[in-house]
Protein backbone atom coordinates (compact mmCIF):
# COMPACT_ATOMS: atom_id res chain seq x y z
CA UNK A 1 0.00 0.00 0.00
CA UNK A 2 1.97 3.12 -0.90
CA UNK A 3 2.56 5.46 2.14
CA UNK A 4 0.61 8.35 1.99
CA UNK A 5 -2.46 6.15 1.45
CA UNK A 6 -1.43 4.36 4.45
CA UNK A 7 -1.14 7.23 6.38
CA UNK A 8 -4.46 9.22 5.35
CA UNK A 9 -6.21 5.82 6.74
CA UNK A 10 -4.03 5.44 10.00
CA UNK A 11 -4.32 9.75 10.40
CA UNK A 12 -8.28 9.13 9.86
CA UNK A 13 -8.13 6.25 12.35
CA UNK A 14 -6.54 8.08 14.89
CA UNK A 15 -8.75 11.04 14.57
CA UNK A 16 -11.85 8.81 14.94
CA UNK A 17 -10.57 7.68 18.18
CA UNK A 18 -8.02 4.79 16.79
CA UNK A 19 -10.45 2.81 15.83
CA UNK A 20 -10.97 0.88 12.28
CA UNK A 21 -14.02 0.90 12.13
CA UNK A 22 -13.33 3.47 9.13
CA UNK A 23 -12.40 0.15 7.23
CA UNK A 24 -15.74 -0.74 7.05
CA UNK A 25 -16.31 1.01 4.10
CA UNK A 26 -19.74 0.43 2.21
CA UNK A 27 -18.98 2.25 -0.55
CA UNK A 28 -15.61 -0.18 -1.79
CA UNK A 29 -16.82 -3.50 -0.19
CA UNK A 30 -18.77 -5.33 -3.37
CA UNK A 31 -21.68 -6.45 -1.11
CA UNK A 32 -23.46 -7.12 -4.40
CA UNK A 33 -21.54 -10.35 -5.09
CA UNK A 34 -22.82 -11.66 -1.74
CA UNK A 35 -26.10 -13.20 -3.41
CA UNK A 36 -25.11 -13.66 -6.92
CA UNK A 37 -23.89 -16.90 -8.59
CA UNK A 38 -20.11 -17.51 -9.12
CA UNK A 39 -20.96 -17.50 -13.10
CA UNK A 40 -22.13 -14.00 -13.03
CA UNK A 41 -19.32 -12.49 -11.41
CA UNK A 42 -17.61 -13.36 -14.90
CA UNK A 43 -20.06 -11.10 -16.86
CA UNK A 44 -17.82 -9.06 -18.58
CA UNK A 45 -20.51 -7.03 -20.60
CA UNK A 46 -19.46 -3.05 -20.85
CA UNK A 47 -15.66 -4.06 -19.94
CA UNK A 48 -13.63 -2.25 -22.77
CA UNK A 49 -10.56 -4.43 -22.70
CA UNK A 50 -6.76 -3.77 -24.72
CA UNK A 51 -4.60 -6.50 -25.02
CA UNK A 52 -0.86 -5.99 -26.95
CA UNK A 53 0.55 -9.24 -28.52
CA UNK A 54 -3.34 -9.77 -29.57
CA UNK A 55 -2.77 -10.60 -33.78
CA UNK A 56 -1.14 -13.63 -33.41
CA UNK A 57 -2.29 -17.09 -32.62
CA UNK A 58 -0.99 -17.49 -29.41
CA UNK A 59 -2.13 -16.09 -26.04
CA UNK A 60 -3.01 -12.88 -26.87
CA UNK A 61 -5.71 -14.30 -29.22
CA UNK A 62 -6.60 -16.82 -26.50
CA UNK A 63 -7.06 -13.98 -24.15
CA UNK A 64 -9.42 -11.91 -26.79
CA UNK A 65 -11.97 -14.97 -26.87
CA UNK A 66 -12.53 -15.62 -23.52
CA UNK A 67 -13.03 -11.93 -22.79
CA UNK A 68 -15.15 -11.74 -26.02
CA UNK A 69 -17.09 -14.93 -24.70
CA UNK A 70 -17.87 -13.13 -21.59
CA UNK A 71 -19.28 -10.03 -22.94
CA UNK A 72 -16.46 -7.54 -23.20
CA UNK A 73 -15.36 -5.49 -26.41
CA UNK A 74 -11.77 -6.01 -27.43
CA UNK A 75 -8.84 -3.44 -28.54
CA UNK A 76 -6.06 -6.32 -30.36
CA UNK A 77 -2.57 -4.55 -30.68
CA UNK A 78 0.05 -5.56 -32.59
CA UNK A 79 2.72 -4.76 -34.97
CA UNK A 80 1.99 -4.59 -39.07
CA UNK A 81 3.90 -6.87 -41.12
CA UNK A 82 4.14 -7.38 -44.45
CA UNK A 83 2.91 -11.16 -45.02
CA UNK A 84 1.18 -12.50 -41.81
CA UNK A 85 3.50 -15.56 -43.12
CA UNK A 86 6.34 -14.75 -41.33
CA UNK A 87 7.48 -15.49 -38.28
CA UNK A 88 8.30 -13.49 -34.94
CA UNK A 89 10.82 -14.02 -32.16
CA UNK A 90 9.82 -17.97 -31.85
CA UNK A 91 9.84 -20.21 -35.18
CA UNK A 92 6.15 -21.76 -34.01
CA UNK A 93 4.68 -18.52 -34.08
CA UNK A 94 3.08 -16.66 -37.27
CA UNK A 95 3.11 -13.37 -38.06
CA UNK A 96 0.27 -11.10 -36.13
CA UNK A 97 -2.86 -10.40 -37.97
CA UNK A 98 -4.85 -8.15 -35.74
CA UNK A 99 -7.49 -7.04 -37.77
CA UNK A 100 -7.94 -10.45 -39.09
CA UNK A 101 -8.13 -11.80 -35.54
CA UNK A 102 -10.80 -8.92 -34.39
CA UNK A 103 -12.87 -9.66 -37.54
CA UNK A 104 -12.93 -13.31 -36.02
CA UNK A 105 -13.46 -12.43 -32.38
CA UNK A 106 -16.53 -10.29 -33.04
CA UNK A 107 -18.02 -13.12 -35.17
CA UNK A 108 -17.89 -15.65 -32.83
CA UNK A 109 -18.78 -14.10 -30.00
CA UNK A 110 -21.26 -11.16 -31.37
CA UNK A 111 -18.80 -8.19 -29.16
CA UNK A 112 -17.44 -5.04 -30.89
CA UNK A 113 -13.66 -6.62 -31.81
CA UNK A 114 -10.73 -3.73 -33.01
CA UNK A 115 -7.43 -4.63 -34.45
CA UNK A 116 -5.47 -1.52 -33.69
CA UNK A 117 -1.44 -1.46 -35.80
CA UNK A 118 1.25 -0.47 -33.07
CA UNK A 119 4.28 -1.43 -31.46
CA UNK A 120 4.04 -2.05 -27.80
CA UNK A 121 7.25 -1.51 -27.16
CA UNK A 122 7.42 2.40 -28.11
CA UNK A 123 7.40 4.88 -25.59
CA UNK A 124 5.67 7.33 -28.42
CA UNK A 125 3.66 4.97 -30.43
CA UNK A 126 2.30 3.65 -27.44
CA UNK A 127 0.31 7.11 -26.84
CA UNK A 128 -0.45 7.02 -29.96
CA UNK A 129 -2.45 3.57 -30.20
CA UNK A 130 -3.71 3.65 -26.13
CA UNK A 131 -5.69 6.69 -27.42
CA UNK A 132 -6.92 5.12 -30.71
CA UNK A 133 -8.24 1.97 -28.38
CA UNK A 134 -9.67 4.26 -26.19
CA UNK A 135 -11.93 6.23 -29.06
CA UNK A 136 -12.68 3.13 -30.81
CA UNK A 137 -13.58 1.12 -27.33
CA UNK A 138 -15.36 4.31 -25.02
CA UNK A 139 -13.22 4.05 -22.70
CA UNK A 140 -10.24 1.29 -21.70
CA UNK A 141 -11.06 -0.98 -18.22
CA UNK A 142 -8.31 -3.87 -18.94
CA UNK A 143 -4.94 -3.71 -20.56
CA UNK A 144 -3.30 -7.08 -20.98
CA UNK A 145 0.84 -6.57 -21.54
CA UNK A 146 1.00 -9.86 -23.56
CA UNK A 147 3.21 -8.68 -26.51
CA UNK A 148 7.29 -9.59 -25.96
CA UNK A 149 10.33 -9.97 -27.77
CA UNK A 150 13.93 -11.16 -26.90
CA UNK A 151 16.43 -12.24 -27.81
CA UNK A 152 16.92 -16.55 -27.32
CA UNK A 153 21.10 -16.55 -26.58
CA UNK A 154 23.64 -17.25 -24.40
CA UNK A 155 24.35 -14.13 -21.94
CA UNK A 156 28.58 -14.58 -23.15
CA UNK A 157 27.64 -14.13 -27.14
CA UNK A 158 24.63 -11.52 -26.54
CA UNK A 159 25.59 -8.60 -28.89
CA UNK A 160 24.53 -4.96 -27.52
CA UNK A 161 21.54 -5.28 -30.35
CA UNK A 162 19.88 -8.73 -28.31
CA UNK A 163 20.76 -6.62 -24.88
CA UNK A 164 18.76 -3.63 -25.92
CA UNK A 165 16.08 -5.72 -28.05
CA UNK A 166 15.18 -7.86 -24.75
CA UNK A 167 15.33 -4.79 -22.62
CA UNK A 168 11.96 -3.12 -24.65
CA UNK A 169 10.85 -5.85 -24.99
CA UNK A 170 10.23 -7.71 -21.29
CA UNK A 171 10.57 -5.03 -19.54
CA UNK A 172 10.49 -1.31 -21.13
CA UNK A 173 7.26 -2.46 -23.19
CA UNK A 174 4.77 -3.53 -20.29
CA UNK A 175 6.29 -0.61 -18.50
CA UNK A 176 5.34 2.11 -21.05
CA UNK A 177 2.13 0.39 -21.51
CA UNK A 178 1.28 0.58 -17.84
CA UNK A 179 1.91 4.17 -17.44
CA UNK A 180 0.13 4.77 -20.44
CA UNK A 181 -3.08 3.42 -19.55
CA UNK A 182 -3.45 4.58 -16.16
CA UNK A 183 -3.74 8.19 -17.46
CA UNK A 184 -7.52 6.62 -18.80
CA UNK A 185 -8.00 4.98 -15.71
CA UNK A 186 -7.44 6.99 -12.54
CA UNK A 187 -9.65 9.45 -13.69
CA UNK A 188 -12.44 6.78 -13.49
CA UNK A 189 -11.37 5.43 -10.31
CA UNK A 190 -10.88 1.84 -11.41
CA UNK A 191 -8.96 -0.66 -13.94
CA UNK A 192 -7.37 -4.06 -14.15
CA UNK A 193 -3.75 -4.39 -16.15
CA UNK A 194 -2.29 -7.99 -15.75
CA UNK A 195 1.11 -8.04 -16.68
CA UNK A 196 2.40 -11.81 -18.73
CA UNK A 197 5.16 -13.59 -17.68
CA UNK A 198 6.62 -16.76 -17.98
CA UNK A 199 7.25 -19.66 -15.60
CA UNK A 200 11.21 -19.25 -16.76
CA UNK A 201 11.16 -16.56 -14.46
CA UNK A 202 11.89 -19.25 -11.86
CA UNK A 203 13.83 -21.02 -13.91
CA UNK A 204 17.77 -19.44 -13.47
CA UNK A 205 19.68 -22.88 -15.13
CA UNK A 206 17.44 -22.95 -18.66
CA UNK A 207 19.53 -22.97 -21.43
CA UNK A 208 19.64 -19.52 -23.08
CA UNK A 209 17.01 -18.60 -20.82
CA UNK A 210 18.78 -15.57 -19.53
CA UNK A 211 17.51 -12.66 -20.84
CA UNK A 212 13.89 -13.94 -21.15
CA UNK A 213 13.88 -15.14 -17.51
CA UNK A 214 15.04 -12.17 -16.30
CA UNK A 215 12.60 -9.97 -17.98
CA UNK A 216 9.82 -11.96 -16.87
CA UNK A 217 11.58 -12.06 -13.28
CA UNK A 218 11.43 -8.16 -13.27
CA UNK A 219 8.20 -7.82 -14.61
CA UNK A 220 6.91 -9.76 -11.75
CA UNK A 221 8.16 -7.77 -8.79
CA UNK A 222 6.92 -4.70 -11.37
CA UNK A 223 3.63 -6.06 -11.10
CA UNK A 224 3.69 -6.05 -7.24
CA UNK A 225 5.64 -2.67 -7.26
CA UNK A 226 3.12 -1.00 -9.09
CA UNK A 227 -0.21 -3.09 -7.59
CA UNK A 228 1.16 -1.22 -4.40
CA UNK A 229 0.75 2.33 -6.12
CA UNK A 230 -2.34 2.59 -7.95
CA UNK A 231 -4.80 0.27 -5.62
CA UNK A 232 -5.70 3.31 -3.89
CA UNK A 233 -6.98 4.45 -7.23
CA UNK A 234 -9.24 1.22 -7.64
CA UNK A 235 -6.78 -0.38 -9.99
CA UNK A 236 -5.59 -4.00 -9.64
CA UNK A 237 -2.77 -5.46 -11.08
CA UNK A 238 -1.94 -8.84 -11.44
CA UNK A 239 0.55 -10.99 -13.10
CA UNK A 240 0.68 -14.74 -14.70
CA UNK A 241 3.44 -17.20 -15.20
CA UNK A 242 2.64 -19.32 -18.13
CA UNK A 243 4.52 -22.45 -19.47
CA UNK A 244 5.25 -23.80 -22.80
CA UNK A 245 2.09 -23.65 -24.53
CA UNK A 246 0.78 -25.10 -28.30
CA UNK A 247 -2.34 -24.95 -29.92
CA UNK A 248 -1.74 -27.85 -32.36
CA UNK A 249 1.06 -30.92 -32.83
CA UNK A 250 2.65 -28.98 -36.22
CA UNK A 251 3.33 -25.89 -33.54
CA UNK A 252 5.50 -28.27 -31.17
CA UNK A 253 9.20 -26.34 -31.61
CA UNK A 254 12.21 -28.66 -33.06
CA UNK A 255 13.49 -30.20 -30.51
CA UNK A 256 16.33 -28.61 -28.54
CA UNK A 257 17.69 -28.58 -24.81
CA UNK A 258 15.87 -25.28 -24.25
CA UNK A 259 12.55 -26.41 -25.11
CA UNK A 260 13.58 -30.16 -23.50
CA UNK A 261 14.57 -28.56 -20.36
CA UNK A 262 10.93 -26.36 -19.85
CA UNK A 263 9.19 -29.35 -20.49
CA UNK A 264 10.47 -31.82 -18.26
CA UNK A 265 10.15 -29.09 -15.53
CA UNK A 266 6.50 -29.24 -16.46
CA UNK A 267 4.86 -31.20 -13.77
CA UNK A 268 1.53 -32.06 -15.70
CA UNK A 269 3.88 -34.02 -18.26
CA UNK A 270 1.87 -32.41 -21.21
CA UNK A 271 1.97 -28.85 -23.03
CA UNK A 272 -0.12 -26.17 -22.19
CA UNK A 273 -3.40 -24.57 -23.94
CA UNK A 274 -2.80 -20.96 -24.51
CA UNK A 275 -6.32 -21.42 -23.22
CA UNK A 276 -5.52 -22.41 -20.01
CA UNK A 277 -3.74 -19.23 -19.06
CA UNK A 278 -6.23 -17.15 -20.83
CA UNK A 279 -9.02 -18.20 -18.63
CA UNK A 280 -6.81 -17.05 -15.50
CA UNK A 281 -6.21 -13.86 -16.71
CA UNK A 282 -9.94 -13.75 -17.74
CA UNK A 283 -10.73 -14.42 -14.00
CA UNK A 284 -8.03 -12.29 -12.02
CA UNK A 285 -10.00 -9.27 -13.79
CA UNK A 286 -13.62 -10.03 -13.20
CA UNK A 287 -15.26 -9.34 -10.30
CA UNK A 288 -14.90 -12.94 -8.68
CA UNK A 289 -10.71 -11.84 -7.93
CA UNK A 290 -11.99 -8.55 -6.61
CA UNK A 291 -9.60 -9.60 -3.33
CA UNK A 292 -6.54 -10.57 -5.37
CA UNK A 293 -3.92 -7.59 -5.67
CA UNK A 294 -0.49 -7.51 -7.12
CA UNK A 295 -0.21 -11.79 -7.34
CA UNK A 296 1.64 -13.64 -9.71
CA UNK A 297 -0.37 -16.61 -10.70
CA UNK A 298 1.26 -19.41 -12.28
CA UNK A 299 -0.29 -21.35 -14.97
CA UNK A 300 3.34 -23.36 -15.83
CA UNK A 301 2.03 -27.06 -15.03
CA UNK A 302 3.94 -26.55 -11.54
CA UNK A 303 7.05 -26.02 -13.61
CA UNK A 304 8.09 -23.84 -11.18
CA UNK A 305 7.70 -26.75 -8.17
Amino acid sequence: MANDYFNSLYNRAVEAGDSLDLLWDEQRMPFDSIEKRVTDLFDMRGRKVVITGGGGAGLGQACANRFAGLGADVALVDIKVESTDSTGSLPQYAGPDPHGVAARVSEKWGTRAFGVYGDAMDWDDIQRWMAECNDLLGGIDVLVNSAVDVAVVDFATATRDDLDRSLRGTMAGPMYASRAALDYMIPQGRGHIVNIGSGSANMPTAPRGLLYGTGKSWLASFTKFLAAEVIQHGIRVVGVNPGSMVRTKAKIPAFNNMWFYSMIRNQLGRYLLHEETANVVAFLTSDAASAIVGEVIGTDGGASL
